[in-house]
């Protein structure tokens, strides 16, 4: 998910899921004061975390 100027103008945000099996749903995401271009590597990242913390608890 990418979201920008919703809230707060010049605000944007990139989230992923993060799903656990038997837990409530979740996400990572980061928010950021700048432009969008970035978008894609940012959720690339947060995606690569996602799975690292999933693999880490179990999920």
């Amino acid at each position: 998910m990418v979201s920008h100027d919703e809230v707060i103008p010049h605000l944007h945000a990139v989230a992923v899921p993060l799903p656990l099996r038997g837990r409530a749903p979740a996400a990572i995401a980061v928010v950021s004061l700048g432009d969008q271009r970035r978008a894609g590597e940012l959720a690339a990242r947060l995606q690569r975390a996602a799975d690292v913390i999933r693999a880490s608890i179990g999920g």
